[in-house]
């Protein structure tokens, strides 16, 4: 995709920052919806999630990983996410 097309830049959205102790809904998406998340794939995003939660203290209330798509439940914690 052109992102310098209008069409682009409409399509392409900026990173909201995060309050700790804030429950975010996240929506991930390949690109075109492409089927681009295999099962090797999804795996290590759940790993990654896994490891989130042990290791940041990210609250993972509920996921669902598909072949062109992530949906996230997420509670953030209250400290600095950014170490």
């Amino acid at each position: 995709m052109d992102i310098s097309s209008s069409r682009g830049r409409s399509a392409l959205r900026s990173a909201r920052a995060a309050s700790g102790g804030l429950t975010c809904l996240v929506t991930v998406r390949c690109c075109q919806r492409q089927s681009l998340l295999s099962p090797p794939v999804r795996r290590n995003c759940i790993e990654s999630l896994l490891w989130l939660q042990r290791n940041r203290g990210v609250l993972v209330h509920a996921f669902v990983v598909m072949s062109s798509h992530v949906h996230l439940v997420l509670t953030l914690p209250a400290e600095q996410l950014s170490r």
